[in-house]
C-alpha cells in the first residue's frame, strides 16, 4: 500500500466516524501521524493497520472504562478496535446516538423562523412568538420567577436555574410555554447537587404543533470565539461570544471560569439575557442548523459578561435523571382569579 493510499484510507475512516468523541479522534490522529511518518513503505509494515467494528449508524464512542459505558447493560454498546501499523490495538465502546435519551429527538433545536402563527417582527432583533419553540417561563402563583427551556417530550422535562426556586417558596409552581398561555403544574423538581441547575417535570404539554425541545450539547465544549444566541426578557436577540475561561474569571471576579460555569459576552449597552434562559449555540455536526443549550443564564455584569451554568459539564447527569423519570399524570394547575389564553 502506497503512502498516499494509506492517507486516503485513514481519512475515510475519520470521515466515517465523524460522530465519535475526542478520545477516538485523538487515537485516529495518532495512527495517521505514526503511519505517514514511517519511511520504507512495505506491505509488512502495514499488515496490522485496521479498524474492526460492526457500525452502521451514528455513534458516540468512549474508552470502555468510562462511566458512560460501565453504567449501561452489556448489549447497550458495540465495541470498536483500532490497530495501528505497529500492531498496537486499542478498544473503544460506542453507543448508538439514537438510543441516547435526550439527544434522540431528530427535530430538536430547530427554529420556526417565521414564528407561529406567522408574524412580522416589530424590529430587526425582535423574537417572534414560538420562533424558539423550546422557550418557557416558570411561575409561582402569579409571580414570574424566571425563564426555562423545554428538553424532552416523553418525560415532559424542562431545565432552569435552581436559584430561581427558593426553598421557602409557598404554593405550587407552574410553567407557561407562551407568556400568556395555559399554566401547567410542575409535578417534580430535581436539583443538581453542585451546579445551579434544576430539572422540572410538568403534568402535561400544550397541544400545539410548534413545540420542539432544545438539543443537549455535543461531546465537545463550545470553542473560544463561538458565537451563540441569548434572549432578553423583552424578547430581543442577543449575539454573544464565548471568551477564554481566564477572561471570564477576571471579568466576573472568579465566577464563570470554573468547570461548573461558563460565560459569554455582549456589548455592555446591549440587552441582557433573561435569568434562567438558555445560551443557545449552533451545532457544528449537523447539515441543518440545530441549537443546543450550553448554558443557563444566571447574572450579567455592567461590562456585558453573563455568567451561565455550564450544561456541557452536566449533560450525563441530565440524561440519567430524564431516563429515570416516569411520565407524569396530567394535572393542570390554574391560578385563581387570573385569566389565561390558549
Amino acid at each position: 500500500m502506497s503512502q498516499q493510499s494509506r492517507i486516503i484510507w485513514i481519512f475515510l475512516i475519520i470521515s466515517a466516524l465523524a460522530a465519535v468523541n475526542c478520545q477516538l479522534e485523538k487515537k485516529l490522529v495518532e495512527m495517521f501521524n505514526d503511519d505517514t511518518s514511517n519511511e520504507g513503505d512495505t506491505p509488512e509494515k502495514n499488515r496490522c493497520l485496521s479498524i474492526q467494528a460492526d457500525i452502521n449508524a451514528c455513534y458516540s464512542c468512549y474508552r470502555c472504562h468510562d462511566s458512560v459505558i460501565t453504567r449501561r447493560p452489556r448489549d447497550g454498546f458495540v465495541k470498536l478496535n483500532l490497530t495501528d501499523s505497529k500492531c498496537e490495538s486499542e478498544e473503544f465502546c460506542c453507543i448508538d446516538q439514537s438510543s441516547q435519551a435526550v439527544r434522540s429527538k431528530s427535530k430538536c433545536g430547530e427554529l420556526n423562523p417565521e414564528g407561529y402563527p406567522r408574524s412580522v417582527r416589530d424590529s430587526l432583533r425582535s423574537v417572534l412568538p414560538a420562533e424558539y419553540p423550546w422557550r418557557a417561563w416558570l411561575y409561582n402563583s402569579s409571580q414570574l420567577l424566571c425563564a426555562a427551556t423545554y428538553m424532552n417530550e416523553d418525560t415532559k422535562v424542562l431545565v432552569t436555574s435552581a436559584s430561581c426556586v427558593k426553598d421557602n417558596m409557598v404554593g405550587p409552581l407552574y410553567v407557561r410555554f407562551t407568556r400568556d398561555g395555559k399554566p401547567t403544574q410542575v409535578t417534580q423538581k430535581i436539583k443538581h447537587p453542585e451546579s445551579d441547575l434544576m430539572i422540572l417535570q410538568v403534568s402535561e404539554l400544550p397541544g400545539v404543533s410548534w413545540l420542539l425541545p432544545c438539543c443537549l450539547p455535543d461531546d465537545s465544549p463550545p470553542l473560544f470565539g463561538t458565537t451563540c444566541i441569548a434572549i432578553s426578557d423583552d424578547d430581543h436577540f442577543i449575539y454573544t461570544a464565548i471568551p477564554k475561561p481566564e477572561v471570564c474569571a477576571s471579568a466576573l471576579k472568579g465566577a464563570g471560569g470554573g468547570a461548573r460555569e461558563l460565560c459569554a459576552v455582549a456589548p455592555s449597552t446591549d440587552y441582557r439575557p433573561e435569568p434562567g434562559s438558555a445560551l443557545m449555540c449552533p451545532s457544528l455536526h449537523t447539515k441543518t442548523v440545530k441549537y443546543q443549550i450550553y448554558g443557563i443564564a444566571l447574572e450579567t455584569n455592567a461590562e456585558g459578561y453573563t455568567r451561565y451554568t455550564n450544561i456541557h459539564k452536566v449533560t450525563d447527569w441530565v440524561e440519567d435523571q430524564v431516563e429515570n423519570l416516569q411520565p407524569p399524570v396530567s394535572n393542570v394547575y390554574r391560578p385563581p382569579n387570573r385569566g389565561y389564553n390558549g
